[in-house]
Formats: structure tokens, sequence, C-alpha cells
């Protein structure tokens, strides 16, 4: 059965106004995505997952852990390259990457800046832990 050019033209354009009234009505009525706190938007089917750029290393926290174990845990002890001082452990490197003299590696706990080293940091299960490359502020 051949169908003529109007009908087939018809058909068509019935078709896209559909898709474009079923597309309006779903992008209006669907629930927002929450996001989880953190430096950076993160789909919540992958929030609990590890996460390792070059200049960005995410991860969750665990029960009786303290950040800088975890972090061992997540890259692998001997990708990382730490001084112990008085006030505790200082990291330089991760996965290779040492920042110059104008960055370094600063740790977040649950999307705000650590206030004690990440030897200090006894995390607990549903932390989020971010280490980012950043500049230091020397004001």
């Amino acid at each position: 059965m051949k169908l003529s050019a109007n009908i087939k033209t018809s058909l068509t354009i019935f078709v896209l106004v559909a898709a474009g009234i079923g597309g309006a009505y779903w992008s209006g009525h669907r629930a927002p995505v929450q996001y989880e706190e953190g430096l950076f938007p993160v789909n919540p089917g992958i929030a609990g997952n590890t996460i390792i750029q070059s200049d960005y290393i995410r991860y969750p926290g665990k029960e009786g852990q303290t950040a800088f174990d975890e972090l061992q845990d997540a890259v692998g002890k001997d990708k990382v390259k730490f001084k112990q001082y008085d006030f505790g452990v200082f990291v330089e490197e991760i996965n290779g990457l040492k920042p110059d003299a104008e960055h370094f590696w600063k740790l977040y706990y649950n999307g705000k800046e650590s206030q004690v080293g990440a030897d200090q940091l006894a995390t607990h299960k549903g932390d989020v832990l971010e280490w980012v490359v950043e500049k230091i502020n020397k004001q």
C-alpha cells in the first residue's frame, strides 16, 4: 500500500508535534535531581563511588578511619607522598602530581575546608572527602 505525499507529510508533522508535547510535559513534571554536597555536583547514582582525576580525588567516608588512611586506600599507599610534621601529615603528592610552589593539595570534608590535617580527621559512613589542587592564598 502506497501512501500519498500529503499523508506522509501529515504523519511526520503529527509525530513531531506529539514528540514535542511529550518532551515539554516530561521536562516540566520530572523531579529535580538532588545533588550531594561537595565541590562539584555529582549524579546521585555515583555519589558513593571513588572518583580519581589528575587534580581531583573524591571518596566516601568509612567508620573508624582517617581521611589520610582512606586516601591511601583509594589511590594506593605508594602513590601518596607526604611529610610528617608536629601538627600532622602534609600531603605533597598524589598519583604523581606534585603541585608547584604556588599550589597545594587541599582537603575538603563534606564540602567544607578541613580544619585539621588528614591524619587527624576521623571519618564516618556518609561523609564525602575531596582533595583538590588549589592556589596558595598569600593574603
